[in-house]
């Protein structure tokens, strides 16, 4: 009866049985108010469950020799931008020169998420002015070594004709070489189109769901564009789970542990 009558879903094997896509795994509910929880010397264990996310997403990768990792979801409010952000500084942990870009230019949050970066230049200013180089928008991010961050910027009026431009191929053909690994933040894809307009770039998609949030009618949505052909090689993950006992003692850590 409670299946019958629920529109969302709360768990990693009530994801997989709506979707025949990979489910890559979950992520618990941030406690904290900092959006980085991914950093050098950080043992939690919302780090661990990154890393298993990453090392999926790795796997996916070194099937194709890829090394684009787009990020998207279904609406606004899942999460995408903090599992972009903390999947990519889990790729720096290793160690590997990593790029996030902030695809998501109708609505830019990575900026807001590092107070130690600054919201322009970004992503639109390079798109849209010839003279703008890449190495105008780097900013480093000085609390994970290796990992290069490129914001948004300013909001622009016509994000689908920059996104669909030549400036769009020739600036991920430059961070396709320049780094190890590309990992971008793109629009939800259920709101707008913009993210179909980056998926011929894709290597791998992380389509990012939230427990408790996602409406089941979604799913079936991802479903729908994934048979499609409009989304390459898609791995899901369910954002904002609940801890559970048995995870704590599964993964070695104890009751209370983060």
């Amino acid at each position: 009866l409670k299946n019958l009558f629920t529109t969302k879903f709360s768990t990693e094997d009530e994801l997989s049985a709506l979707t025949g896509v990979p489910v890559v795994g979950h992520l618990h509910h941030n406690r904290t108010s900092d959006s980085l929880v991914v950093r050098n010397g950080n043992t939690s264990a919302a780090v661990e469950l990154f890393r298993y996310v990453r090392n999926n997403v790795q796997f996916m990768l070194s099937g194709n020799g890829g090394k684009l990792v787009l990020v998207t979801s279904s609406v606004s409010g899942e999460g995408k931008s903090f599992v972009s952000l903390n999947l990519a500084a889990a790729f720096a942990l290793l160690g590997k020169r990593v790029a996030l870009v902030g695809m998501d230019v109708r609505s830019p949050k990575l900026a807001e998420m590092v107070s130690s970066l600054r919201s322009t230049p970004g992503i639109t200013a390079f798109l849209s002015q010839q003279d703008t180089t890449i190495a105008d928008i780097t900013q480093h991010c000085s609390e994970v070594d290796g990992l290069d961050i490129f914001v948004g910027g300013a909001i622009p009026p016509n994000p689908s004709e920059l996104l669909l431009s030549d400036r769009t191929e020739q600036l991920l053909s430059e961070l396709r070489q320049a780094y190890d690994i590309v990992v971008v933040d793109s629009a939800p894809v259920a709101m707008v189109s913009d993210t179909f307009a980056l998926s011929r770039f894709a290597d791998v998609t992380l389509y990012v769901t939230r427990a408790d949030y996602t409406r089941r009618s979604m799913v079936k949505y991802l479903n729908r564009v994934v048979a499609d052909g409009q989304l390459v090689n898609v791995g899901a993950v369910i954002n904002d789970t609940k801890p559970s006992r048995e995870y704590s003692y599964g993964q070695g850590y104890g009751i209370g542990d983060d």
